[in-house]
């Protein structure tokens, strides 16, 4: 087993809605994520899923209620897809926000 950290959304203000880049995922068999936020900054961090890397969609109990400086982080997340990618999308006030995926694999 191999365990992958990846610094995918690297202290950005939040109010951008910033995205990662999207990550071959294929030989990853779980994930999670944690979120950390400086400020006043509210929104929702999400792990967005595809097979295609057109479409992608949120994965089932990855979604981070972000209202306060501080880390959120899921619990163990099964992965059974192509590529990924992190989301956060602003509702609220001001600051950074960074995500750190980390993935287990072979």
């Amino acid at each position: 087993m191999r365990t992958y950290d990846y610094p995918v959304i690297s202290s950005v203000d939040g109010t951008t809605d910033p995205s990662s880049a999207i990550i071959d995922c294929s030989s990853m068999y779980e994930c999670s994520l944690e979120s950390v936020a400086t400020g006043t900054i509210a929104g929702t961090m999400n792990i967005q899923v595809s097979n295609d890397k057109i479409n992608f969609v949120d994965l089932t109990s990855s979604s981070l209620s972000v209202s306060s400086a501080g880390s959120l982080m899921t619990g163990v997340l099964s992965l059974a897809h192509q590529w990924l990618k992190v989301v956060f999308a602003h509702s609220g006030g001001s600051g950074n926000v960074s995500g750190i995926l980390k993935m287990n694999g072979h």
